[in-house]
């Protein structure tokens, strides 16, 4: 189940942004009024009870990310969500753009995107693009009850966009250091001549090189989608999504000697690659197409029902250095995949 968000409409409003670099901010104060009203209004969170409820009427530790938050920190990848969240470790193994690393209280979590579990096991994991999400809500500690079987750190669920009431328009435009570059699209509002059917339109190209010497990233995302208000009571929502990454696997894998500890020889270059770069590849395509159907049945009842079916395509070789095995020599592994899920 997800709550619904509006953000504030733009009104055919083109904005433009600039980014000189990649921007990383404190994080925003959730009200400028601090009383019970304003904070209720604010943050709302579906996930911890399975219904809308405020996050201070919550019996559970959550918390939420909003789309605010997550443009001031130029958020890029879905561990880099709660990196100013307490009890969240993110990102440990370092900068690495074929997996997302994330552990709650110490343990392994399940995440969701729009209220259905994604797959995710070792490297076959489905990779939300945050551009195209609207907030991510995180429930700390066992779910079972309400999640069924997943991992005692907890549930992510990443809420996708949805369509707008009223019209908007958005042209993101990005450039940063390491030839980062970016381009987004986000237009929704009512389809022309109704009134009770509305779209919205997220498109997003980047492209990038890694922390790593050789390393890069380029991605391609679309994700169209369309609500119905089929009566007063009953909506209908189908969204889709479309991604395709093309990209050398970053490993910041490093050996002690020649980074913290002297050598010798001197040191190691902090961008220096350990990997086999032209043989390293990370070519992944995934791709989804669901809907989210919602009848306000009276006043306490509502019947809702999600469904999402979603394929994802995986080719990896990523090699990394793990152990020394002489003074300016070390032994290197292979990870490989290549399926489909």
């Amino acid at each position: 189940m997800s709550a619904a968000f509006l953000p504030t409409p733009l009104a055919h409003a083109i904005r433009l942004t600039l980014s000189l670099g990649i921007v990383a901010t404190s994080m925003p104060a959730l009200a400028q009024d601090d009383s019970p009203e304003s904070l209720d209004a604010l943050v709302v969170s579906a996930t911890a009870l399975k219904v809308e409820a405020p996050l201070v009427e919550t019996p559970r530790p959550a918390s939420v990310v909003e789309e605010e938050e997550l443009r001031e920190r130029n958020v890029q990848s879905l561990d880099e969500t709660f990196q100013y969240r307490a009890g969240v470790l993110s990102g440990h193994y370092g900068d690495d753009n074929d997996t997302d690393w994330l552990k709650i209280r110490g343990f392994d979590q399940a995440t969701y995107q729009d209220g259905l579990r994604i797959y995710r096991e070792g490297f076959y994991q489905w990779l939300p693009e945050t551009y195209g999400l609207e907030r991510v809500e995180l429930l700390k500690g066992p779910a079972s009850i309400l999640y069924g079987e997943a991992p005692p750190g907890g549930v992510i669920n990443a809420i996708s966009k949805r369509p707008t009431k009223e019209a908007q328009g958005e042209v993101l435009v990005q450039a940063g250091t390491d030839k980062h570059r970016q381009l987004g699209v986000d237009t929704s509002g009512p389809v022309a001549g109704s009134d009770n059917v509305r779209y919205r339109l997220v498109g997003l190209y980047r492209d990038g090189e890694g922390d790593l010497d050789f390393t890069e990233n380029e991605r391609y995302y679309l994700a169209p989608s369309l609500a119905w208000d089929i009566t007063d009571q009953t909506s209908l929502t189908l969204l889709a999504s479309f991604q395709k990454d093309d990209a050398v696997p970053t490993n910041p894998f490093k050996l002690a000697y020649g980074t913290v500890q002297g050598t010798p020889f001197g040191k190691v270059d902090p961008s220096t690659n350990y990997s086999e770069p032209g043989y390293d590849t990370n070519e992944r395509t995934q791709s989804s197409l669901g809907y989210a159907l919602s009848h306000q049945i009276n006043d306490v009842w509502r019947f809702e029902q999600d469904f999402r079916y979603s394929e994802l395509d995986l080719l990896l070789r990523s090699s990394y250095i793990f152990f020394q095995t002489g003074p300016r020599e070390g032994q290197r592994y292979l990870t490989y995949r290549d399926g489909k899920i």
